[in-house]
């Protein structure tokens, strides 16, 4: 029979709960990345629009913002014993918002064509 501690001090290790939400924060921030790379050479690189380089620079930003999220979220699942208290909605309702905007752009894109 395990106890407490074995289970917390097991939380690193890979197949755990912990390090699949890490490589899915890390998938996450990768994906983003690529479709703003994506939104940038959807026709050509020579004349961009005003709205693939919006989306683009979005997307990095929203790339960046992930990888922070992640980073401080597997600071606080490293922690022995965890805070009360370890998860902020707030990170992940913005990660939303900015990822249902870049969405938007995307498909405006689409739209029109380019």
């Amino acid at each position: 029979m395990q106890s407490k501690v074995d289970d917390n001090a097991r939380v690193g290790q890979s197949g755990s709960q912990a390090a699949r939400t890490d490589l899915s924060w890390l998938r996450t921030s990768l994906a983003i990345f690529a479709n703003g790379g994506l939104l940038l050479l959807r026709r050509d690189l020579q004349a961009p629009t005003n709205l693939q380089i919006i989306g683009a620079v979005g997307a990095f930003m929203l790339g960046i913002l992930t990888l922070i999220v992640y980073s401080r979220r597997d600071a606080l699942l490293t922690m022995y014993p965890l805070p009360p208290v370890h998860t902020d909605p707030r990170p992940v309702i913005i990660l939303v918002s900015a990822t249902l905007l870049l969405d938007l752009i995307a498909f405006s894109l689409i739209a029109a064509g380019t």
